[in-house]
């Protein structure tokens, strides 16, 4: 005879031996799930959501105009009808946030100022925290797909896919679990122990805690037969990996209360990046097949359901950024070099949408916004990352203050 000395048998025998009430799988409370989307290399906001035309200082393309989607200036171009089509299918969602200044120049620093707001060693990103700070129990609380992480403190809530299928296995726990000889002598040996690792369990009042991993079990059981593993480490089509399929098996992670939050990145095409110091032309391909996929991200998160019943769309809050912007002059090499100024983008649940907060002046630097209202005007402040991730995390039900200080208070002008 062949056992599996496994987790899950000594769990639900306790559960049983002890007569657990658990609670019900669902319940009608819920965490806002939020799914980042991190552009990588530095995405160039001329070519989308800063239409500074009629600057002596700024570079716009020659086939650009000025375009407008409810109250949300962009600039057009005939190579990015994608772009224009995810404009007019979710703009009435959309909140752009112009003129972030991460300020440094390289794009490592620039990564995690954006995430963390702080350029220090020991630091947490706002997915981390986000799935730190959760008022419910999750499996595996922040989830990296591809793309950066930063954690600390909070560096148990976090797990990377990796290349190897690490997720999938965690998934498959029988699958790592070792096969042993056994006999019936073993066989009532191991029967003893566990009833001892019961008894002892049951009167270390550890009810709450078999509660959770009873809870988690559940769970786990949902994702197994909702999650397509053998894309859990991503799918290309060509030579671009496909964040639709990522961004699909976050939001299965989410409405089976797996995760809380996700990382997934996109890296250009054939993973060029987005770093066009050199070939602008480039950028306009990302930038025009970025808008597809995320128009197909949007429409699936609006075909999903939550465990609870409700429309997935209601409790996912979708964050796309970039770690740096591009210069506001084209180089001699006919791209364009970094600035520290960016946009991000925040579509779902608790978002006011329709609006395009900050801006850039005629030299293509960001401008003080009133954080209140978004408009700008010299009253207000720079915006940095600090402001964003403060905004993230009151969306999330989370105090701001102890993870990028009093200083820097949300963008209210961002939430419903």
């Amino acid at each position: 005879m062949r056992i599996h000395s496994n987790r899950r048998q000594f769990l639900s025998m306790m559960a049983a031996s002890s007569a657990i009430s658990f609670p019900a799988f669902g319940s009608n409370q819920f965490d806002r799930k939020f799914l980042f989307i991190c552009n990588e290399g530095g995405w160039d906001s001329f070519c989308t959501f800063t239409p500074v035309f009629d600057s002596a200082y700024v570079d716009l393309e020659e086939e650009a105009w000025d375009g407008r989607y409810g109250n949300i200036p962009v600039v057009e171009h005939p190579d990015r009808q994608t772009f224009s089509g995810f404009m007019s299918d979710f703009g009435e969602r959309l909140c752009v946030i112009n003129g972030i200044e991460a300020r440094s120049i390289t794009h490592q620093r620039c990564m995690q100022l954006m995430l963390t707001g702080s350029g220090g060693t020991f630091v947490d990103d706002w997915p981390a925290i986000l799935a730190g700070n959760a008022r419910f129990s999750y499996p595996v609380p922040h989830v990296i797909f591809r793309g950066p992480g930063y954690a600390t403190k909070y560096g148990q809530s976090v797990i990377r896919i990796g290349e190897n299928g690490q997720f999938t296995q965690l998934l498959r726990p029988l699958d790592l679990t070792p096969s042993i000889d056994t006999n019936s002598e073993i066989d009532s040996l191991e029967e003893q122990l566990l009833k001892k690792r019961i008894k002892r369990a049951l009167k270390e009042d550890s009810h709450s805690l078999l509660s959770s991993y009873k809870k988690n079990l559940n769970k786990l059981n949902v994702v197994d037969a909702t999650v397509s593993s053998e894309h859990l480490e991503g799918a290309r089509e060509g030579c671009v990996r496909d964040i639709r399929v990522d961004a699909a098996n976050a939001f299965n992670l989410f409405a089976s209360d797996f995760a809380r939050t996700a990382m997934i990145s996109y890296r250009g095409v054939c993973d060029l990046t987005w770093d066009t110091h050199a070939d602008h032309y480039t950028q306009i391909e990302n930038q025009r097949d970025f808008y597809w996929y995320l128009s197909d991200i949007v429409k699936d998160l609006d075909s999903k359901v939550s465990i609870r019943g409700n429309p997935l769309s209601e409790e996912v809050v979708i964050v796309v950024f970039s770690e740096m912007g591009r210069a506001p002059k084209f180089n001699s090499f006919g791209g364009r070099d970094h600035w520290t100024f960016t946009s991000a983008l925040v579509l779902g649940s608790g978002v006011r949408g329709n609006q395009s907060i900050g801006s850039l002046d005629e030299f293509g630097r960001g401008q003080a916004v009133v954080l209140d209202t978004g408009e700008t005007h010299s009253s207000g402040q720079m915006i940095l990352p600090q402001h964003l991730g403060a905004t993230l995390l009151a969306l999330g039900n989370v105090n701001p203050t102890p993870h990028v200080g009093s200083g820097f208070a949300p963008i209210t002008a961002v939430l419903e």
